[in-house]
């Protein structure tokens, strides 16, 4: 009886492993699809600040 436990465990352990396993790959491949996609929107997001004419650059004093 106890063997029969042990071993339903294992099953169960050896199942969630290799479904763990299985959505890595699988995000791991959607993001190498779209990876470019990815980079390119980042890239977009970023604005320079809106400065008057004339104005200079300061850096910012914390």
């Amino acid at each position: 009886m106890i063997t029969s436990a042990i071993l339903i465990a294992a099953a169960f352990v050896i199942g969630f492993l290799l479904g763990d396993r299985r959505g890595v790959k699988q995000c791991n491949q959607m993001l190498d699809e779209n990876w470019k996609d990815l980079m390119q929107a980042i890239r977009e997001d970023r604005h320079p600040l809106d400065t008057e004419e004339g104005e200079e650059d300061r850096p910012t004093v914390h």
